[in-house]
């Protein structure tokens, strides 16, 4: 199982959000962790670092999805950041991080 080496950690299924990337490939986020995007050449989920966005704030992403070649990510702080070729074009405060109740932006 890809996620075995999570074992230190408790989570649930609400923690975990995984979608195909604009890039055609899987990412997932799993909340306290960060994202991965999964690697075909090493068959395992490989940690995303993306130009422009704090490595901490990438831990709080509770949503992802992609459209017409983007790729947007929602923060547990109401921010939705969007990515290209892995580098933040641009990041907007949807809501205040405490209005933030039900998390599912992307379908």
């Amino acid at each position: 199982m890809y996620l075995d080496s999570l074992n230190d950690i408790p989570f649930l299924e609400y923690d975990i959000r995984a979608r195909i990337g604009s890039d055609s490939s899987v990412w997932v986020s799993l909340t306290g962790k960060g994202i991965s995007r999964y690697s075909y050449e090493t068959d395992q989920f490989i940690p995303v670092h993306l130009q422009g966005l704090d490595a901490y704030w990438l831990t709080s992403v509770v949503d992802l999805g992609q459209r017409d070649g983007l790729q947007y990510l929602l923060g547990r702080d109401g921010k939705l950041a969007c990515t290209v070729n892995d580098r933040l074009v641009f990041s907007k405060q949807l809501i205040d991080e405490h209005e933030l109740t039900f998390i599912n932006l992307f379908m």
